[in-house]
């Protein structure tokens, strides 16, 4: 690579694939992005590097990909979020998701690998109680769900900071995934990116909501 301060290259090292099983310490660098960070050895810049990478947990059988949103990876991201791409991974079982935002890309990671909750619900419990009411909330640029040492929370981002921190109430979770989970067709369906517009399509055939 080369770096974008002094001009100078340097090495850095990219990985196709996510196996946790494999490279456990690879994972901890992806939830604290040192997997995309570099320092360059010439002037000291630092930054970050995003490139498509793939984690496979092959026991869970989970897979999530993320795609860096860029021209040259766009086409690459349409035929992936198709059931038509690996169509056989569905029918055996595995929760397969894409991302384009890497933050997000570690978040669903850590919600689906825990495999105590469905990042379905998760995202509808995300837009009906922050999303959709303004007026408590403001406008809230992301929602981030964490485990932390105080439990399982919300951390609602404006402009990329902290804004405010919002525990996790497991009732709330329930009576979401029991109203409008429960009966529904979705988990036969192999929908891929499941993200706020998702959660917001998927919740108006039930309720609502506020355009």
């Amino acid at each position: 690579e080369r770096c974008p301060s002094c001009g100078q290259e340097f090495e850095f090292t990219y990985w196709d694939a996510i196996e946790p099983n494999q490279d456990p310490e690879l994972v901890s660098k992806l939830f604290d992005l040192s997997l995309f960070a570099y320092t360059c050895p010439h002037c000291g810049h630092t930054g970050y590097i995003l490139y498509p990478v793939v984690y496979n947990e092959r026991n869970m059988k989970i897979l999530v990909y993320f795609v860096t949103p860029t021209v040259e990876n766009n086409i690459m991201y349409k035929q992936i979020i198709k059931p038509s791409f690996m169509p056989g991974l569905h029918r055996q079982g595995y929760i397969f998701r894409v991302v384009q935002d890497v933050r997000i890309f570690a978040e669903k990671i850590s919600i689906l690998c825990l495999g105590e909750f469905d990042d379905r619900v998760i995202e509808a419990y995300k837009y009906i109680l922050f999303y959709s009411d303004k007026k408590k909330f403001g406008k809230i640029g992301r929602a981030d769900f964490v485990k932390d040492d105080k439990g399982y929370n919300f951390y609602l981002l404006k402009n990329e900071v902290v804004d405010q921190v919002v525990p996790f109430d497991q009732k709330v979770y329930d009576k979401i995934k029991s109203d409008f989970f429960s009966n529904s067709d979705i988990h036969s369906k192999d929908i891929r990116v499941i993200d706020m517009k998702w959660a917001k399509d998927y919740l108006s055939q039930f309720m609502n909501l506020n355009k």
